[in-house]
């Protein structure tokens, strides 16, 4: 089995560039999705309170993600739960 992999970025003040330098620190989206593969993307969509709160994934960093999935594939699914 695989080891987990993860990167904590500080985000100075671009989440954008901040989600970017934290996929990279990681190897890249190349080394964790195989092109024109399913991907599933949970974003912990919670709800209540701003990004800043912590409570769910800043949707600046969802949009990042999946920006940067769309390289790769065109079969991407977003899921989550109430």
């Amino acid at each position: 089995m695989a080891k987990p992999l993860v990167s904590v970025v500080k985000v100075e003040n671009d989440e954008i560039i901040a989600t970017k330098k934290a996929v990279n620190l990681l190897g890249g989206m190349g080394n964790s999705s195989r092109r024109d593969r399913k991907v599933f993307v949970k974003p912990n969509l919670l709800g209540g309170g701003a990004p800043e709160s912590g409570v769910s994934t800043n949707p600046t960093v969802t949009v990042t993600v999946i920006n940067a999935l769309k390289e790769l594939t065109d079969d991407i699914t977003i899921i989550d739960s109430n």
